[in-house]
């Protein structure tokens, strides 16, 4: 009985775990349907959450496609528009710990007209049961629009500051080269319309700040900003100015731009300090220093200005709040220096004085509690006028003393022993200011002859100078990119920008001579091919035609040579024969066979009826053409048959009376051009259409009684020289004329050479003259704007040029120099140093909508270097010129880095219908970086 009772109490345990066990699993399964259930109804929300993300996105990207911009994005509702607004959405209030994220990414399966879209939900299911939706699309910008700029004919309608664009591929821009100050050119030049001499100029980007002196009272500017976005084109624009309101006496002396403020130094007693707002030209601000003092430099940093004045019973030296400029200026502190403190600049802690003290002329001040901790005395009395702090040297600059005018002194320990480290003694010659970059020195002197000093701070050394435009002081220097920017005392060119020599024919120089035998003058010179042919006056002993191998111009190889016996005055090569116009009764045209050059040979010659002197031939096809002297009721102008060089037809193919002198001719097709010495017809215009019946068509009056001397043509353009015109008025002596129509020349330009031109030839750019100068026998005519031609630059060869000729990038010339006869001129060295920075700005651009989306930038480069962007826009045109630059967060502190990066627009733009887009280019001179492409992709 006790065996059967535990067997029932076991089993009723069984039944009890088996009851529990199927109460649990049902139960357990009731759970999982409900988990279940809510999660897929969890997930179905999510996925309308994340499709909902989608929707807005393409909502987004239909309403402005530049507003769907990369990065991680909640969205919301916005003037019943979806709008990106956030980093994510918190959709806890429809799922547990629920939040949403739209992200906008540039894929590499898209170009810049396409971005990918994720959208994704998460969400707690349960604590340990994270959950995620994820959706994605691409959206395309089926309405994309691009403006490109890659030929350089879309990067010269830019403008430049301190880059160059060149031809390279199918056009580039890179930084501008630097060459020899030696051969230094004023680019540019800014005349204030008044007398007040330029005192200080600050440069920040492309504008320039210029102050004056006091330009004779109330209603004269003394402030000026200027557009030198442009400079290395030679441009400068006004964009404002205004009066400071000083009293006739007194002088702003000198400024620093700091942010949106000019902060001006000036002699006025009520206004030692002035503030200008540069948003509008407007004096804001001002303050009256203690006593009658002249505020005579000013720097400014951290909200800080440190103004210097004159010697004075008290301070020289004051510390100033101006964190608010248009509010009340606080005086934080001030300082006893006990001598006129010239000029100040500020780095680290410390303020380094330059001072008319001859016992300091260098005061160094801590800023931390504004004391004077060091000074040092440099030899002699001569007043310190600049310094100027780079790393651990300051250069100093004085008025002449007898001594060294330009310092550098070791300041590493700025509160320890200061030692100089070299000098240079100017010879008497006053430094104004200095102006430090890299390894040269700027300085600005009162030497009428060389007021801009270059000095090479390796070894000390001046190695060059520059002759401003007029007689000036220069009291303002400021290097910049490429240039030199010159304040002065000229009153017609108070600012002038200057340019290093560049090499080419701005700088031309002896590439190879060719001495001929004796000491005749060379007449004229042809070149054709490898070789150049050469005609002189008779020798007394030996030959006056001369074949010269110039395969290597440096170095000229004589061949072949005749004796002609007459002056040859003309030299003209047409195959295998050279054609000489002679001064001979007999011999008026003599043909030579050059075939061997080694060993020319005498042909025919042609005999012209009385006595001639011919003075020029020109051949076509199977024809010479020849002009000499004036003859009584006989030709001065011949056509001779000359098919067969060794067999002449005694008797001219036709011939023509001219009643003048011809010095000069050029055949271009129907027409024979000579350049004569009628003084009512210098050009005439021969038909030469029937070769026996030439015919007088048209002529061109040079306003000159002065002899034509030579003509050299090139399409429809004349290009006309003439002896020294002494005439009253405007006195040209080189002219250029438009023969479009052979029968009436027109005149296009002219310029004043001032000497005798005796001969011309004409390539690309540049006109090549002949000239009876002694120093300047070649003169170099710039001819790109053919109504302005201007004189580029000039070579001494040491005599008269007679004769001319240019072939492959060199000037072959003939003179009367009896030791160089036949120089042979070519372009100087091009520079190789690169600026080391650079801006271009490019032209502006008309989208045609005033609700343009602009979505990316994209640039191609190449090169050595970075470059960086900025974009701005406007509602017109004109009011581009206004409007603020921005990078990639839509400020002007920020600059696009990397191609194809979203374009954020100025929220203060007036629009959005015109843009334009700069580039700031960075080198290190041995190379530049290269702008090749540039696409702003937009969309309308």
């Amino acid at each position: 009985m006790k065996h059967q009772k535990a067997q029932s109490l076991i089993e009723l345990l069984i039944a009890l775990g088996v009851f529990v066990l199927v109460v649990s699993s049902i139960n357990f399964l009731s759970l999982d349907t409900y988990i279940a259930d809510r999660a897929g109804g969890e997930r179905t929300q999510a996925t309308f959450l994340a499709k909902e993300g989608i929707e807005a996105s393409k909502s987004i990207s239909n309403n402005s496609w530049g507003d769907l911009i990369l990065g991680n994005h909640g969205i919301s509702i916005s003037d019943e528009h979806w709008v990106f607004q956030g980093t994510a959405d918190d959709v806890s209030d429809q799922l547990t710990q629920g939040e949403r994220v739209i992200v906008v990414e540039q894929d590499e399966a898209c170009n810049l007209n396409c971005k990918k879209i994720t959208s994704q939900v998460t969400w707690d299911l349960t604590d340990t049961r994270p959950q995620t939706v994820t959706l994605v699309t691409y959206l395309t910008n089926l309405f994309s629009l691009n403006w490109t700029q890659t030929l350089l004919a879309d990067f010269d309608l830019g403008k430049r500051n301190s880059v160059q664009t060149t031809e390279v591929g199918d056009g580039e821009i890179k930084l501008s080269l630097i060459g020899d100050w030696n051969n230094a050119s004023v680019v540019a030049d800014f005349d204030t319309d008044a007398n007040g001499d330029v005192r200080d100029i600050f440069i920040n980007n492309n504008i320039a700040y210029v102050i004056t002196m006091n330009n004779g009272g109330g209603g004269e500017e003394e402030f000026f900003v200027l557009d030198i976005s442009d400079i290395s084109n030679g441009n400068i624009n006004l964009l404002g100015s205004t009066d400071l309101g000083t009293e006739l006496g007194n002088d702003a002396r000198s400024f620093h731009v700091s942010e949106d403020y000019a902060y001006i130094a000036s002699d006025d007693n009520n206004a030692e300090l002035m503030i200008v707002r540069l948003s509008d030209y407007t004096v804001t601000n001002q303050y009256n220093v203690p006593d009658n003092l002249n505020g005579l430099d000013v720097f400014v940093v951290d909200d800080i200005a440190y103004l210097v004045t004159n010697v004075n019973n008290s301070e020289e030296f004051y510390v100033l709040d101006v964190s608010n400029p248009e509010e009340e200026i606080t005086l934080l502190n001030s300082l006893e220096v006990d001598a006129t403190v010239n000029k100040i600049d500020v780095v680290g802690n410390y303020a380094y004085l330059a001072t008319e003290g001859n016992n300091k002329e260098l005061s160094v001040v801590r800023l931390t509690d504004n004391t004077e901790v060091n000074t040092f005395d440099i030899t002699g009395n001569g007043d310190m006028t600049s310094v100027q702090v780079i790393g651990d040297i300051a250069y100093m600059g004085r008025e002449s003393s007898g001594d060294s005018e330009f310092y550098a002194l070791d300041v590493s320990n700025p509160e320890g022993v200061i030692t100089e480290l070299d000098s240079i003694d100017l010879e008497g010659d006053d430094v104004e200011t200095i102006s430090i970059y890299n390894d040269l020195a700027y300085l600005g002197t009162d030497n009428a002859d060389k007021e801009v000093v270059v000095i090479d701070l390796n070894t000390f050394i001046e190695t060059a100078s520059v002759d401003l435009i007029g007689s000036n002081y220069a009291y303002a220097i400021w290097f910049q990119g490429a240039h030199i920017y010159a304040g002065t005392t000229n009153n017609d060119y108070e600012v002038q920008v200057i340019q290093s020599g560049q090499g080419g024919w701005e700088v031309p120089e002896m590439i190879g001579s060719i001495d001929l035998p004796g000491n005749e003058d060379a007449k004229d010179v042809f070149v054709l091919g490898d070789y150049a042919y050469i005609g002189t006056k008779p020798a007394r002993h030996g030959d006056n035609f001369f074949i010269i191998d110039i395969s290597d111009p440096e170095n000229p190889d004589p061949r072949g040579s005749l004796d002609i016996g007459k002056d040859i005055h003309g030299v003209y090569i047409s195959g295998n024969y050279a054609y000489l116009s002679l001064h001979d009764d007999d011999e008026g045209l003599r043909i030579v066979d050059i075939t061997n050059k080694d060993n020319p040979i005498k042909l025919d010659y042609f005999n012209a009826p009385g006595d001639k002197c011919f003075k020029d031939v020109s051949v076509l096809d199977d024809y010479a053409y020849i002009v000499g002297k004036e003859a009584r009721n006989d030709p001065e102008f011949f056509i001779i048959d000359v098919e067969e060089p060794d067999d002449l037809e005694d008797e001219a193919e036709g011939s023509l009376e001219l009643d003048t002198e011809a010095y000069a001719i050029y055949v271009s097709g129907d027409y024979a051009y000579l350049a004569t010495s009628d003084n009512d017809k210098e050009l005439m215009v021969v038909d030469i259409s029937d070769e026996e019946e030439p015919e007088m068509v048209g002529s061109y009056n040079a306003d000159s009684d002065a002899n034509a001397r030579d003509i050299f043509i090139e399409n429809d353009t004349a290009y006309l020289v003439t002896k020294e015109n002494s005439s009253a008025g405007i006195n040209p002596e080189f002219y250029i004329l438009d023969i479009s129509t052979p029968t009436v020349p027109s005149l296009i330009g002219s310029l004043d050479i001032d000497d005798n031109v005796d001969t011309l030839t004409v390539s690309g750019d540049y006109a090549y003259l002949g000239t009876d100068e002694n120093d300047a026998g070649l003169q170099i005519i710039d001819i790109s704007d053919l109504a302005n031609p201007l004189l580029y630059s000039t070579f001494d060869v040491g005599d008269d040029v007679k004769g001319i000729d240019f072939d492959e990038g060199h000037v072959y010339l003939a003179t009367k120099n009896g030791d160089l006869e036949a120089p042979i001129i070519g372009p100087g060295g091009l520079p190789t140093d690169y600026s080391q920075w650079g801006i271009f700005t490019s032209s502006s651009y008309d989208s045609g909508e005033t609700n343009t989306s602009w979505n990316n930038i994209l640039w191609s480069e190449s090169g050595t270097g970075t470059l960086k962007f900025q974009v701005r826009t406007a509602d017109t045109e004109e009011n581009l010129s206004s409007a603020t630059w921005v990078g990639s967060d839509g400020t002007n502190s920020t600059y696009y880095t990397f191609s194809e990066q979203n374009i954020i627009i100025d929220p203060g733009a007036s629009g959005k219908q015109w843009a334009e887009y700069r580039v700031f280019f960075t080198g290190d001179s041995t190379d530049s970086p290269i702008l090749e492409s540039i696409t702003i992709i937009y969309s309308n």
